[in-house]
């Protein structure tokens, strides 16, 4: 008995961070961000976008990504000239990934597509230059 709620437990934490969680709007990702100081990660999209979709598809299912994103990060994905957020996050193409404080400060960001390990030290650099961002208020 012991055993079968040790392997229903280990499934359950491992199906939780199997994936990116993307809240619903830009509004929603604020909010949630504003109560728990967690960085926002901006994704703007396009419609027939092929590296968008292989970032989706490659980088954002990597599981050291989706652990690195899940523990500190609130995600949302919008798409350009379709979804609303603020204009001031120009996309002059896509994929286009803003890096942002809970109150919409820009830490970083970047443009174009990057295999799991580029992206990792992406998530990396914000995560230091946002811990110098609360260090210092």
């Amino acid at each position: 008995m012991k055993n079968i709620f040790i392997i229903i437990a280990f499934l359950v934490s491992f199906l939780e961070a199997s994936q990116i969680e993307w809240h619903k709007s830009y509004e929603d990702v604020i909010k949630t961000s504003t109560e728990d100081q967690k960085m926002i990660m901006l994704f703007i999209t396009g419609e027939d976008c092929k590296f968008c979709a292989k970032l989706k598809d490659e980088t954002f299912k990597d599981p050291d990504i989706i652990k690195e994103i899940t523990n500190k990060y609130h995600c949302v994905e919008v798409t350009k000239d379709e979804d609303t957020y603020p204009k001031k996050f120009t996309a002059k193409g896509v994929p286009t990934i803003y890096f942002l404080t809970p109150k919409q400060e820009v830490i970083d960001y970047t443009l174009g597509y990057y295999d799991a390990e580029e992206f990792g030290y992406i998530l990396s650099a914000a995560q230091r230059r946002y811990k110098k961002i609360k260090d210092t208020k």
